[in-house]
């Protein structure tokens, strides 16, 4: 029996949208866990079928026969780093609890909540007032934020490195264009000087509309996002990405680098 369209589109979507640091030792465990579930006949060839680049740029086919083939015959990239035994049966690989933890996150992504289902529908343009009205926290609807109902309208935008126009996102360019557009303030354009604006904010009590920062390139503040409530921020990943709402989970509580409140 072929797998679900549902379960196969999981594999693909979590190794694209894989964070910059995610592990190899991370994939194979999900694969191998979706294997012995019987979720997915998954058969890992380590060593044998062409290079999975690490950067997690992948294509996903469109031909659903495309798509079994390439599942039942995974390969993955071996490097001088990767553990020797991960060149064995998938889900055997010793994680740390760590790892555990974050691939747990990437496992979860199979039940998404309300928030996410509504980011990836294919029709951003016919759920709009959706997003505004059940996806959000609750607090966001009892005090609107203008800068995130703003923020909203971007959903699904391509990252573009230095971009901000709706045509194209980086992290800053999106935060710059619509707090300038939606509240008629000017920030500066890079999060590291957005750092240094409004009233810093402690994390227990952010409030949706309040600037989020992180470290994601070996400095602080190199990222800046929106939070909309109930540990969740909206924000232009990166490149390949487009703008879209996620939680402040492992990988992004470990860079957090603190909030700032600019109205």
């Amino acid at each position: 029996m072929n797998p679900p369209k549902s379960l196969k589109s999981f594999v693909f979507l979590n190794l694209k949208d894989a964070k910059p640091n995610f592990q190899l030792k991370n994939i194979c465990c999900i694969l191998g866990m979706a294997s012995s579930f019987g979720l997915i006949p998954l058969s890992v060839q380590a060593q044998t079928i062409g290079q999975l680049d690490q950067s997690m740029d992948l294509t996903v086919p469109q031909s659903e026969d495309q798509i079994s083939n390439i599942i039942s015959n995974v390969s993955l990239p071996l490097s001088d780093s990767t553990p020797s035994s991960l060149s064995s049966v998938p889900g055997q690989a010793s994680l740390t609890e760590e790892e555990l933890t974050e691939t747990k996150e990437i496992v979860d992504a199979l039940n998404p909540d309300p928030i996410q289902s509504l980011i990836e529908h294919e029709n951003l343009s016919d759920i709009h007032v959706d997003l505004e009205s059940e996806a959000l926290p609750s607090e966001s609807k009892e005090q609107p934020s203008k800068l995130v109902q703003g923020a909203l309208n971007y959903i699904g935008v391509k990252y573009r490195y230095g971009g901000t126009t709706p045509s194209g996102f980086d992290c800053s360019g999106l935060i710059y264009y619509t707090a300038d557009k939606y509240m008629g303030i000017k920030l500066p354009r890079v999060a590291s000087n957005m750092a240094k604006v409004g009233t810093e904010v402690s994390r227990d009590n952010m409030r949706p509309g309040d600037l989020v920062f992180f470290n994601t390139r070996g400095r602080r503040n190199s990222h800046v996002g929106i939070y909309v409530g109930d540990n969740k921020f909206l924000h232009a990943p990166r490149t390949g990405a487009k703008v879209r709402i996620e939680n402040i989970s492992t990988y992004w509580s470990k860079r957090f680098n603190g909030a700032r409140r600019i109205n």
